[in-house]
């Protein structure tokens, strides 16, 4: 499914016509400068969510495109078993026999 030295590249009809730069992100050149440029990433996966935050503050403008939506929900820091456990008056002691 997955390959890190070929990753999976779509062929989009017209992007021979496309003036600028096209990059997948596991062949990113160390040296590229996006700066004050506007950028368009294609996907809203891992990567697109590290890299628009990311490039956000150093382009001109960012605008992700995606097929669907991803949803990303906040996973709170809490053992809800140790928590419950505590609340119910058992020490930490007695949970870690």
């Amino acid at each position: 499914y997955f390959e890190h030295d070929k990753p999976f590249e779509p062929k989009f009809p017209g992007s021979e016509r496309f003036k600028g730069t096209i990059i997948h992100p596991q062949k990113w050149p160390e040296d590229l400068d996006y700066s004050g440029k506007r950028v368009a990433v294609i996907g809203s996966g891992a990567t697109a969510i590290t890299l628009v935050p990311s490039m956000a503050g150093k382009a001109k403008h960012v605008t992700m495109v995606q097929r669907s939506p991803t949803w990303i929900l906040p996973v709170p820091n809490y053992d809800i078993t140790a928590g419950s456990a505590l609340e119910d008056g058992v020490g930490l002691e007695e949970m870690h026999r």
